[in-house]
């Protein structure tokens, strides 16, 4: 409802370190959360009022029903802690070459992302998950804070002084996560973790059901395909960092979609089934990367160019949910059903180093634009959604202006993000 609260979020984080003569060591971190705005039911309104011809009921989930939150809703919004880091390292030398090794619970993340646009198109975002539910609930994170460890195995060469190798083999497969159905920022009810039933024909408000397809199981890749390499140098004469990046990834968006159309199956007095429907996490994708960083003018600048081939495209859903059960059923993530291509990315950004002002005591300014385009389909053209074309170029631009005074209170610093 319009006024009303849609976050009023506590947030708590611990963490643990022990190191052994600066050569060994455990890291691990946790964290915890309760939302009052998602204590009781959902302000949602039952008919979608938008749905065109006149109120209809689109609700896409069957465990819940409508003005009540899905049990993932409740865990990711509401109450629920997890995980985050959770890892051990080593410091060591072999000759002149000095470097570290992880194994377990971690992040590693290159190239240069300083917001969400950056992250998603860059190298960091084909790497690590992104917990994008939290981009839109918190205004001006940084990307840093979106990326969600997971087990793996990661290494650091220090091959020269200027030159540095690094790389890893990733353990654990994890999709992005999103903001959850009925939650203040859920775009769809279809795009979750918890998405149970994609509507066909929608319900009236005169009470007849809605028709649609119910969800199964999602296809995933295998984790242990994931891996990656990077080589970093510094050129002291210029002043300047650059590195090149080689991915062999799994897709993390919910690019790829399939379903077939069934009998009919009452589900619920409001629901009735007429098929199943998947989402397809597509594996084996490659990506090639270049990345500068330099200081210009009192910025530092960074500047990434993307390359990713074999990679999932946006699909028409009308062409991948009419498949056959038997095509349903065969689909997963190395037999991919949808529109395959590859796609070039740009990011510049900038941060700047506010000095004290009378208005503020420090802070940061920030932009990023990003770029991207598509190069050419590969595979199941037929199935691409019509608004992707070669000859389109999608833009994205963030600023983020975030004056900072410092100990307002005891040992608390005020930031106010714009």
């Amino acid at each position: 409802d319009q006024g009303s609260v849609v976050s009023n979020r506590l947030d708590l984080v611990t963490e643990f370190d022990a190191v052994w003569r600066d050569m060994l060591g455990v890291r691990f971190s946790a964290a915890g959360w309760y939302d009052h705005a998602y204590s009781g039911k959902s302000d949602h309104p039952g008919l979608n009022k938008y749905y065109p011809g006149g109120p209809a009921n689109t609700w896409g989930a069957l465990s819940a029903k409508v003005g009540r939150y899905t049990d993932t809703t409740e865990e990711y919004h509401y109450l629920g802690g997890e995980v985050l880091d959770a890892f051990a390292f080593a410091q060591f030398e072999l000759g002149d070459i000095a470097g570290n090794f992880r194994a377990g619970r971690h992040t590693v993340f290159w190239g240069n992302s300083l917001a969400v646009g950056g992250a998603t198109h860059g190298i960091a975002g084909s790497m690590t998950s992104l917990d994008l539910g939290k981009a839109l609930s918190v205004p001006g994170i940084d990307a840093q804070e979106l990326f969600m460890p997971s087990s793996k195995l990661s290494t650091v060469l220090q091959l020269t002084n200027n030159l540095t190798l690094n790389a890893y083999w990733s353990l654990e497969y994890q999709e992005n996560r999103l903001a959850q159905m009925g939650s203040y920022f859920s775009a769809t009810e279809i795009v979750t973790d918890d998405a149970e039933f994609l509507v066909a024909r929608p319900g009236s408000a005169a009470g007849s059901p809605r028709f649609g397809l119910v969800k199964t199981g999602d296809e995933t890749p295998d984790a242990k395909d994931e891996w990656g390499i990077n080589l970093l140098y510094y050129f002291d004469a210029w002043g300047l960092d650059a590195s090149i990046t080689y991915l062999n990834y799994n897709d993390k968006l919910p690019h790829g979609i399939a379903g077939y159309q069934g009998l009919p199956d009452p589900l619920q007095p409001d629901a009735v089934g007429v098929g199943e429907f998947k989402w397809i996490y597509k594996d084996d994708i490659d990506l090639y990367g270049i990345s500068l960083n330099k200081e210009i003018a009192g910025f530092s600048m960074g500047l990434d160019f993307v390359r990713r081939e074999n990679t999932p495209l946006p699909a028409d859903l009308a062409a991948v949910a009419g498949l056959t059960q038997a095509q349903f059923d065969a689909a997963d993530s190395s037999n991919y059903v949808g529109p395959v291509g590859d796609t070039n990315h740009l990011i510049l950004n900038g941060t700047y180093i506010l000095p004290p002002a009378k208005l503020y005591q420090g802070g940061s300014f920030l932009f990023e634009v990003t770029a991207s385009w598509l190069d050419k389909v590969t595979e199941n053209e037929e199935k691409l959604n019509p608004v992707i074309s070669e000859d389109r170029v999608a833009t994205s631009a963030q600023l983020v202006f975030a004056p900072q005074w410092f100990q307002v209170l005891r040992s608390t610093d005020l930031t106010m993000p714009l």
